[in-house]
């Protein structure tokens, strides 16, 4: 199951319009209709409100695509970034 029909499949499940899911949510109309598309992947906040959601509704599956999506999104930022870790300098010393 992709995003998308996660995101359709969850809005048909709790018996919302795409205006009413879009405010629940907080998003744009606009921005539910290209994720419902699969044109655009939501962004990381909305996918763990999402998760959230399926997880009370007891709706397993949906939560895991949410969750590995969620994943896969920060995956990207972090490689589209350019993100660099740098390990401490001062590291304590161990204990025997």
């Amino acid at each position: 199951m992709t995003q998308a029909e996660a995101i359709k499949a969850l809005r048909d499940h709790l018996g919302l319009s795409q205006q009413s899911f879009a405010v629940n949510f907080g998003i744009s109309m606009g921005a539910l209709r290209h994720y419902e598309a699969g044109r655009r992947a939501a962004p990381l906040e909305v996918l763990l409100q999402m998760a959230f959601v399926a997880e009370q509704k007891r709706l397993f599956v949906l939560r895991e695509v949410f969750l590995s999506n969620q994943v896969e999104t920060m995956m990207e930022y972090l490689v589209n970034s350019r993100f660099t870790y740098q390990a401490p300098g001062n590291l304590p010393a161990r204990r025997p």
